[in-house]
């Protein structure tokens, strides 16, 4: 359904008169194939390419070869309009909630504004609409007046996956989704979104660093390090078997309850 296929990008750091100082090579030669109803988790410290990699496949940067595809069709070189169906159908989850809803905005301003991008629903509907997606994340409908910074990160966070639902998507791209948040406030947030994945049938690629949370929440795991793909095998065999040096490391040092 959505393909990654041999994506590099390298970033330039260029000087006063447009000469190249240095170059990081964030992401090179990477492949995944994500199908419906599985969540592929990218996994690598700070600096492995992970969130290049997230944001190549939202198409918020381009990649400099290789090919982004989603039912089959190369959407690489799509440019404004044409673009706007994928858009709708692969949305984000970022990381910080507070710097991803304006905080001038009521949440119920926050959750019309994907119904009138979509441009296909008629205003009647907004309010139901936006009532069943503050349902599908367990809010109560009385945080519609409140403002971001009224909330907790976790129900920012919860926001921020009404938001993106309300485009009615196939894939979630979701960029350390619960890093910012408290562990028990994690552990709710994923389960909401294995509930929602169950419900509807949704995609998701996780980005993250903390693996005993890929291990629990993802299907198969890329890891990543200095922008290359270490190991891509599925999240149990990798976890029970892993074949590169680096995967062996990162998970020899996950904690463990004794």
């Amino acid at each position: 359904m959505f393909e990654l296929r041999n994506v590099s990008k390298t970033f330039h750091k260029r000087g006063v008169f447009g000469q190249t100082l240095s170059e990081t090579h964030a992401v090179q030669d990477i492949s995944l194939n994500l199908e419906k109803g599985k969540t592929i988790g990218v996994i690598g410290e700070s600096g492995s390419g992970k969130s290049t990699l997230a944001r190549i496949a939202l198409r918020m940067i381009d990649a400099d070869a290789g090919q982004v595809l989603f039912d089959g069709q190369d959407i690489s070189a799509l440019r404004g309009k044409a673009l706007k169906p994928f858009r709708q159908q692969v949305q984000p989850v970022f990381q910080d909630s507070a710097g991803a809803l304006d905080p001038r905005l009521t949440i119920e301003q926050t959750l019309i504004e994907p119904l009138v991008l979509r441009g296909s629903i008629d205003a009647s509907e907004f309010r139901d609409r936006i009532t069943a997606s503050m349902t599908s994340v367990d809010l109560p409908h009385d945080y519609l007046e409140r403002r971001p910074m009224e909330l907790s990160g976790g129900q920012r966070q919860r926001i921020g996956i009404a938001r993106a639902l309300l485009m009615e998507p196939r894939v979630l791209v979701l960029d350390e989704p619960v890093s910012a948040l408290d562990v028990s406030v994690q552990a709710q947030i994923l389960n909401l979104l294995l509930d929602l994945q169950e419900q509807k049938g949704l995609s998701f690629i996780f980005v993250g660093h903390d693996l005993s949370v890929a291990e629990f929440f993802c299907d198969d795991i890329l890891v990543m390090y200095l922008g290359e793909a270490k190991e891509f095998e599925d999240s149990r065999i990798l976890f029970q078997d892993p074949k590169s040096d680096y995967a062996k490391q990162l998970i020899a040092s996950m904690p463990r309850v004794l």
